[in-house]
């Protein structure tokens, strides 16, 4: 597992994010997790195809993120 911390606005003050990937054994696949929000599914598809358009190979593994605090949104 690697971690990461990020940043993001609310209103005009600055909040912590965390995110955690996790590569593993089982079927290919790319999933976010840690928000409430049906954002998270345009998101990752935004992503993925960003990551796509710029010929990045993704690993025949279970790729997942997860993203923290949760109840941000």
């Amino acid at each position: 597992m690697k971690k990461i911390s990020c940043a993001t606005l609310e209103g005009i003050e600055a909040r912590v994010v965390d995110v955690e990937c996790t590569l593993t054994k089982g079927l290919p696949s790319f999933s976010i997790v840690g928000l409430a929000s049906t954002a998270i599914t345009e998101a990752k598809e935004r992503i993925k195809s960003a990551l796509l358009s710029n010929e990045y190979k993704f690993p025949p593994k279970r790729i997942t993120f997860l993203l923290a605090p949760s109840e941000m949104y």
